[in-house]
């Protein structure tokens, strides 16, 4: 991934006046560059920072200041699994100007500025209560930062927002697809009045019928997966080329994982450091799959071919399942050389013997 930060080193000296270290800014560049953002990351900063410095002459110095720290903070704190990201964004940029060890600040660290900055970034938070008066005029910085922010769903065609809308929906991968597509649609209703006073002459209407009307492929990687390895990974990322999404599905089976409790507790702590979807499901897998699909997703079965003899072996469960339910189809990717000896079975074993599973295992 390109990564921008080199040309934001620029903007240092203003957040070093806010009462940012260089710490605090070697962790805000760090924030920007975390693996979960898709969208929100340090593309869509560097968009907001050129819009500022288009329509800088606009603007006294610490106005202009005040955007700048607004960007850098409105999303420093960014993890889809949560809501409460504008709050926690705020208390940080909050936190790191009362900073002890900042140099080169601004006397009063608790200056109208700051205060500004705040206002600003509790702002993006958009939701059916917030309103903005006459967006298409207003003067004020809140209203000029959040028309930056709404930039795209303001002036942006439909083929500009279309790959847009893939971006953020792989940020929320972890989320079942019927319930991002109906959270999705709310969040675009809400925004349709402002965006309208913004611009009447907007492509929101249409970016909401295309969601309303998309379907999406998604992939079923089932397995037990105690432990997920290396060699799943790849499976998984080969199919993720291939599929909108891949819903990693998690099945019980006594047989190869009898100490359930610690089962369980694998599954709990792996589905808290994914940002996939991630399921158990306790009976047959054709049930499974028929409960994901609708109208809105086509659902495909991810299958691994590694070792000799696993094509037979999936060949003869897919028969099963064909017989369960005809309407069942499968995908089948082949892993890589140096994973396709690689089982969970092993690994296990190893970790008996407290072997080194370091190169099999994130």
């Amino acid at each position: 991934m390109t990564t921008y930060m080199d040309s934001f080193n620029k903007y240092e000296p203003i957040l070093f006046k806010f009462g940012c270290t260089q710490h605090d800014v070697n962790f805000l560049f760090d924030q920007w560059s975390e693996p979960h953002r898709v969208y929100h990351d340090e593309r869509h900063l560097k968009g907001l920072l050129d819009m500022i410095e288009t329509h800088k002459a606009r603007y006294n110095s610490p106005q202009y200041h005040i955007l700048v720290a607004t960007a850098f903070f409105h999303d420093a704190i960014y993890d889809p699994k949560r809501n409460d990201n504008e709050e926690k964004s705020a208390e940080l940029f909050d936190a790191m100007c009362c900073n002890p060890e900042a140099v080169n600040r601004w006397d009063e660290v608790t200056n109208p500025m700051v205060q500004e900055v705040v206002r600003i970034i509790l702002a993006t938070k958009y939701d059916p209560t917030h309103k903005l008066e006459g967006i298409s005029g207003s003067k004020s910085l809140t209203d000029a930062f959040l028309k930056m922010d709404l930039h795209g769903l303001i002036h942006h065609r439909i083929d500009k927002l279309i790959p847009t809308e893939e971006l953020i929906f792989r940020e929320y991968q972890f989320h079942d697809y019927n319930k991002y597509r109906e959270g999705r649609l709310h969040v675009l209703k809400v925004m349709q009045s402002i965006v309208e006073h913004a611009n009447p002459n907007n492509n929101l209407h249409d970016y909401i019928e295309y969601l309303r009307h998309k379907q999406r492929s998604i992939g079923v990687y089932a397995g037990s997966f105690f432990p997920f390895h290396n060699g799943h990974r790849d499976i998984l990322e080969k199919a993720e080329r291939v599929f909108d999404k891949v819903i990693v599905a998690f099945g019980c089976n006594p047989d190869k994982n009898p100490d359930q409790s610690k089962y369980q507790s694998y599954i709990k702590e792996f589905q808290h450091k994914s940002y996939r979807e991630s399921e158990t499901f306790p009976g047959f897998l054709t049930d499974y799959v028929q409960s994901k699909q609708s109208e809105h997703a086509v659902i495909t079965l991810v299958k691994g071919l590694g070792r000799p003899g696993d094509f037979d072996n999936e060949k003869i469960q897919l028969r099963y399942m064909e017989d369960m339910d005809p309407t069942v189809q499968a995908a089948y990717f082949i892993s890589d050389r140096e994973w396709e000896y690689v089982s969970s079975s092993g690994i296990r074993s190893l970790m008996k013997m407290d072997g080194d599973t370091s190169m099999y295992l994130d």
